[in-house]
Formats: structure tokens, sequence, C-alpha cells
């Protein structure tokens, strides 16, 4: 890909060395702080559309949703087509 798109490694190395790290962490921070918030607003679509009314198994939790979150797009990074999403709902 480096060679096909003709990436100056060199000049791509010295702009992501003068990245402020305090700044790279936060960005970082604030990224995966979200996927909390993300199981929450999945866990409540469920539970709005009539999820688990019928009582056969309970609603996963929060957490336990924003971890299908983080594999989801983790899976979406590796496979084609968005699959990861399907992915997601499969383990839910």
């Amino acid at each position: 890909m480096v060679s096909r798109f003709n990436i100056d490694l060199a000049e791509t190395w010295k702009i992501v060395s003068r990245v402020d790290p305090v700044r790279l962490f936060l960005a970082i921070f604030f990224y995966y702080c979200s996927f909390p918030v993300r199981g929450l607003r999945w866990r409540l679509l469920l539970r709005n559309v009539g999820f688990n009314q019928a009582g056969e198994k309970e609603i996963p939790s929060s957490w336990i949703l924003a971890r299908f979150m983080v594999m989801g797009w983790f899976a979406n990074c590796l496979l084609p087509a968005k699959l990861g999403d399907a992915y997601r709902a499969f383990l839910a």
C-alpha cells in the first residue's frame, strides 16, 4: 500500500513525531470512554424495541454491550463491508 500510494515514510514520521503526546493521550482516552456510553445507548435501544418482553433472556449489561462494541469495531478493521456490525449483532 505504501508503494502504491507513493507515501513518503520519512515525511510521515516527521509529522507523527511532532504530535503533542498529551493531546494524543486525551484523544485515545475520550475515544475509549465513548464505548461504555455506546453500550448504554444500545441497551436502551434494545429495551425500547421490546427485546426481552417475553422474558426469554436478559438484556446484557451496558459493560458487556460496550465490550461487544469494541469487538465489533475491531472486526470492522479486519473484515470488509462493515461485517463487524453483523458480528456485534451476533454477539448480542
